[in-house]
């Protein structure tokens, strides 16, 4: 026993003196480095730079960890959230044989590998170091206030005094987009508290700096989600420190609340309601209140949405249709919602519909059970632990957990690298302070690094793979798409090649396929009819839903005079957005060519007299000459 009782001493004297580097390491790289990862050369600048950032990151930590020869305590995967995130993963995975796309959904995937990595990584680093939450409080800090920055500049540049409503949206820090930003802000806020409330001097004054700038952004983005979210956090947090400055306090309610953070609270509320009314122009009981508002354009829209998803779902309750090919299956659904401008739906806006949809309802189970233990642990430690830190971190952190679950059923949080990272952070360190509270003492074996680590390199090296050749193929296309109106086609048609890699989801503007690029390039500059056919046909195979797809492969076939096939995939664009103005013209074309004109004339008929495609005035002029003949 005395023997045993050294060897641990030892550990924890090695543990103290080498594990510095890795704390520090993860605080910089993943807190403060991966956050301010943008590229403007992608067409999204900050997901999958930041994925394969946070792939790198977690290699070199895991390697590190396997040079130390650490290993994982085996008690570790007996945790509820491990568990469930764990199976989460495994139903993903699952869901693929069932998808039409699988590499579509290789992403979420590997997306939600690297979030329990994640979560291992910062309980492994937890149980090496005490001092490690404070060290990550210190990293969000400054964090927050780069961010702030970049906002506030964002925000006087671009949308002060800004006639253009959607000015606002230039204020999306470096997340791509002003909701996305709102949602950063938020996951940063309950680090933040803990730090104005637990540090002093400098820290505690960044702590607070930082707050009051997220909160002040968080109010000007206008999101109304983040804004629900953020009361209902707020309240929860509020309550649960109250009822612990009364404990330490004699049971008074109130305990000694410092006057200067009353103060400060209601001051913040102040400000942040009235920057709200100012840049809105709507008081923000009103501005939260349109999100209930089902005769509001947006919210119709999205209503009308969830009702193609639910359809969608009672067809695939327990397979679902594979992760990451809601945006395919879903429109055959949705098209009798659709008007005569077409809606381009990359998501649902609502994590708990999508889910469901991809995974089925096994899957959403899991995910909301991975949610509902972390919620469990939190309450367990603020209720039981012994110690008034622990307590209100936790708080903190399972309030804002509540509030994320509010964000999801109205965004997509789960879609970002970043805020999935942040998902990550919460649930390890949950886990670590649950064990530093309630199985200090209990001795556990550890599963050998070897065994553990070698797979996780395999699976880290895969996503590097990925993320880099996901990159590359959205840099190469995003110079296409440019260049897909200029006179310069070769050199669209070269950049439309070198985008089209293996293994890359749908370039995240249009939700194309890249081979489509390839068979435009080989239509438009190389005039191979036969090879755009093949490259549209694979585009078609990979995404079956997307009309523009449909209709190149339409007319590829009429360029062939193949008009009876051009006509079945011209109808099958139609299907799906039966007021797509060029799909009716290549319709009318091809029945023209046919011969059989009064077909013709009906399709050119139920084109927008409106439109925008210019030959079709022309045309049925053309049409017209003939049935008077």
């Amino acid at each position: 026993m005395a023997k045993h009782k050294k060897n641990k001493d030892q550990n924890e004297k090695a543990n103290k003196a080498r594990s510095p580097v890795l704390h520090l390491f993860f605080v910089v790289f993943f807190l403060v480095f991966v956050p301010v990862i943008y590229s403007k050369t992608t067409i999204e600048p900050a997901v999958y730079p930041r994925f394969l950032a946070i792939a790198v990151g977690l290699l070199i930590l895991f390697l590190a960890l396997l040079f130390q020869k650490r290993g994982i305590p085996s008690g570790f995967f007996k945790k509820a959230p491990v568990l469930f995130s764990g199976l989460f993963i495994v139903i993903t995975g699952v869901s693929l044989f069932f998808a039409i796309n699988p590499v579509e959904g290789l992403a979420d995937l590997l997306k939600w590998i690297l979030v329990f990595l994640i979560m291992s990584a910062v309980y492994l680093l937890s149980k090496q170091s005490q001092g490690f939450i404070k060290l990550i409080v210190k990293g969000i800090i400054v964090s927050t206030l780069l961010a702030v920055l970049i906002g506030l500049y964002q925000f006087f540049t671009e949308a002060f005094q800004n006639d253009d409503p959607n000015a606002l949206y230039e204020v999306s820090g470096l997340m791509g987009h002003k909701n996305q930003f709102s949602i950063s802000l938020f996951l940063m806020l309950p680090f933040l508290a803990f730090g104005a409330l637990s540090f002093k001097d400098f820290w505690k004054k960044a702590a607070y700096l930082g707050f009051i700038g997220a909160v002040l952004l968080i109010a000007m983005l206008q999101t109304r989600a983040v804004w629900i979210a953020l009361m209902l956090s707020g309240i929860l947090s509020g309550t649960g420190w109250l009822l612990l400055k009364s404990k330490k306090s004699d049971h008074k309610l109130f305990g000694k609340v410092p006057a200067k953070l009353v103060i400060t609270v209601f001051g913040i509320i102040f400000i942040a309601g009235a920057a709200s009314f100012i840049f809105s122009g709507k008081s923000p009981a009103k501005r939260i209140a349109s999100i209930f508002d089902s005769q509001n354009t947006s919210n119709e829209w999205r209503i009308e949405m969830w009702i193609a998803t639910v359809d969608l779902i009672k067809d695939h309750p327990v397979t679902g249709v594979g992760a990451g090919n809601w945006k395919i299956a879903v429109y055959p659904y949705y098209g009798r919602f659709q008007p005569s401008v077409y809606r381009h739906w990359r998501n649902t806006h609502n994590d708990f519909l999508q889910i469901s949809a991809e995974k089925g309802l096994g899957g959403l189970v899991l995910y909301l059970f991975f949610y509902g233990s972390m919620i469990f642990y939190g309450i367990r430690i603020y209720r039981k632990s012994p110690e008034y830190e622990p307590r209100l971190f936790i708080l903190f952190l399972t309030a804002m957990i509540a509030g994320f679950l509010v964000i999801s059923f109205f965004s997509f949080p789960t879609e970002r690298m970043n805020h999935l990272m942040y998902l990550g952070l919460v649930a390890g360190l949950m886990l670590s302070v649950d064990d530093q509270n309630f199985n200090s003492d209990k001795q556990e074996t550890d599963i050998g690094s070897y065994s553990l680590n070698i797979p996780v390199t395999l699976v880290l090296l895969f996503a590097i793979y990925f993320g880099y050749n996901t990159i590359q193929s959205e840099i190469y296309i995003s110079r296409a798409q440019k260049l897909k109106d200029s006179p310069v086609k070769k050199e669209f048609a070269r950049m439309a090649k070198l985008g089209n890699r293996p293994l890359v989801p749908f370039e995240p503007r249009y939700s194309f396929p890249v081979i489509n690029y390839s068979g435009l390039a080989d239509y438009v500059y190389d005039h191979n009819n036969e090879k755009a056919l093949e490259s549209f046909k694979e585009a078609y195979r990979q995404h079956p839903s997307n009309f523009a797809v449909i209709n190149n492969v339409g007319s590829v076939y009429g360029e062939m005079g193949r008009y009876d096939s051009s006509i079945a995939y011209y109808q099958k664009t139609l299907d799906i957005f039966n007021h797509y103005d060029q799909g009716l013209l290549n319709m009318a074309k091809a029945w023209y060519l046919k011969k059989d004109y009064r077909k013709a004339y009906y399709y050119i008929l139920c084109c927008d007299p409106k439109s925008k495609v210019e030959d079709i005035a022309a045309f049925r002029s053309e049409v017209e000459k003939k049935l008077n003949q």
